[in-house]
């Protein structure tokens, strides 16, 4: 799987070079060990759990998405989506502010 170059950075780690580590069958804990651990946890249902990582614009806009997808503690997929479409607590013209943070 692939994902476009895109420069994106959280707390000084560049996400770019970060996801291009990340590789499907890894388990949650080894992706956030790449990728860090300000991310939120976005959907779980059965043995699934998706996690999401957000780039932000300077006024805490949310830009973009980056979600992992895990099946029974493994990697089974990654997307990298427009954060303002998907941002759960995000209203045009608000500050972007984090939901559940990552454990």
């Amino acid at each position: 799987m692939s994902l476009s170059s895109c420069t994106a950075y959280f707390e000084g780690i560049q996400v770019s070079d970060n996801v291009k580590k990340v590789e499907v069958g890894m388990t949650e804990r080894e992706v956030v060990g790449i990728m860090g651990r300000d991310y939120e946890v976005v959907e779980v249902h059965g043995g699934t759990r998706v996690i999401a990582y957000w780039q932000t614009a300077s006024d805490g806009t949310p830009v973009t998405e980056y979600r992992f997808h895990f099946r029974d503690g493994r990697l089974q997929s990654f997307s990298k989506e427009d954060g303002r479409r998907h941002h759960p607590t995000h209203r045009p013209g608000q500050p972007h502010r984090r939901g559940e943070r990552g454990r």
